[in-house]
C-alpha cells in the first residue's frame, strides 16, 4: 500500500468537490424543473422553459470558458503560489461577463415584451 503524496491527496480533494457540485447542480436542476412542472400552468410553462434555454445559453457563453480556464489555469498557478491572483482576475472578468449578460437579458425582455403579453417581472427574475 502506498502512501499518497501532498499534493495528490489535494488534487483529489479538489476533485471531490468539483465532483459534488456537479451533482448539486443536476439535483438542482431537477427538482428546479419538478417544481417547475407541478406549479405553473401550462401556458406559463413554455415561457418559463425559453427563458431557462436563453440563461443556460448565457452561462455556457460568458461563464463556462472562463470556469474551464480557471481550471487549466491552476494547477500552473498553484506551483508558483499566485492562485490569489487567478482568483482576483477570474472573478472580476466573472463580474463583467455576469453584466453584459444581465444586460442583454434585459433589454431582450423588453423587446420580446413588445411582442407577447409578459410581465417584465419574469425577465427580473
Amino acid at each position: 500500500m502506498t502512501t499518497l503524496s501532498l499534493f495528490k491527496k489535494k488534487l483529489l480533494a479538489e476533485g471531490a468537490w468539483v465532483i459534488s457540485g456537479k451533482v448539486m447542480v443536476a439535483l438542482g436542476t431537477l427538482v428546479g424543473v419538478r417544481l417547475l412542472t407541478e406549479f405553473i400552468p401550462k401556458e406559463v410553462y413554455g415561457t418559463v422553459s425559453l427563458l431557462i434555454g436563453v440563461m443556460t445559453l448565457g452561462n455556457n457563453l460568458f461563464a463556462a470558458p472562463l470556469l474551464s480556464a480557471t481550471q487549466r489555469f491552476h494547477s500552473e498557478m498553484s506551483l508558483s503560489g499566485r492562485v490569489p491572483h487567478l482568483r482576483r482576475t477570474i472573478i472580476g472578468m466573472l463580474k463583467w461577463a455576469t453584466g453584459i449578460f444581465i444586460c442583454i437579458v434585459l433589454l431582450g425582455g423588453l423587446v420580446y415584451r413588445q411582442f407577447h403579453q409578459t410581465s417584465y417581472l419574469i425577465f427580473l427574475m
